[in-house]
């Protein structure tokens, strides 16, 4: 039998970007394996909460009392602290390695336009200012 595929995070967050949409709930059945996999993306936190309360109620409503065997690949409500608090210390090096990268190309470069400079510049502002606060 093949190994099973879950359907990544990064497929949902794709169709929320593609599509507008603030949260996404994929569900999807597994006929090899039977298995119904349910899979939630949500832009804001309260999004994300809705999208997972959703998703568990679907998955509920179609495998009844075989939920409770239901196995978790992808779920931000159970990343271990350390985990999380690791990831986010490198995207906030990684900010600030880029925020700075931008300035300085902002002052002495070829190529790159001030828009996109300053669009990189400021996601790299918001990230950080969001990272900081979930750190802290």
């Amino acid at each position: 039998m093949a190994e099973y595929l879950p359907v990544p995070v990064v497929e949902a967050s794709r169709i929320a970007d593609d599509f507008g949409k603030s949260m996404v709930v994929i569900l999807a059945y597994d006929p090899i394996h039977q298995l119904t996999h349910t899979t939630t993306y949500g832009v804001s936190p309260a999004d994300k909460e809705l999208a997972a309360t959703v998703g568990d109620a679907c998955a509920k409503a179609i495998c009844g009392e075989g939920f409770k065997q239901r196995v978790r690949f992808e779920d931000y409500r159970f990343i271990d602290e350390g985990v999380r608090t690791q990831a986010l210390e490198k995207a906030i090096a990684a900010c600030k390695g880029a925020r700075h990268l931008c300035l300085s190309l902002l002052a002495h470069r070829t190529g790159a336009t001030d828009d996109l400079i300053d669009t990189i510049r400021q996601a790299c502002d918001e990230a950080l200012v969001l990272a900081q606060k979930a750190v802290r």
